[in-house]
């Protein structure tokens, strides 16, 4: 996965991280642990580590599938972009 920011033109940041890191199950438990837990109770997600897990095992497959594609791909008023790509 990579994270890349850029700001009136110049790259801020790039965050790489592996593929293995994020479609795991350890992943998928510990990011709806945090979700749940960080979350207000108004705004709640309730996303249960079952649901979480499927939802990467899903990002895997279709990775291996098609391979690269773009997740988010945002680009402000003021010029800056953040995109991530899988």
């Amino acid at each position: 996965m990579k994270i890349s920011v850029r700001s009136e033109g110049k790259r801020v940041f790039v965050l790489m991280l592996p593929n293995f890191m994020l479609f795991n199950v350890l992943t998928s438990s510990i990011v709806s642990g945090v979700l749940n837990k960080h979350c207000r109770s108004n705004e709640k997600p309730a996303i249960a580590p079952r649901a979480a897990r499927k939802l990467i095992r899903a990002f895997g497959k279709i990775k291996k599938k098609y391979g690269r594609f773009t997740l988010v791909d945002v680009v402000s008023a003021n010029g800056d972009i953040v995109r991530i790509e899988i």
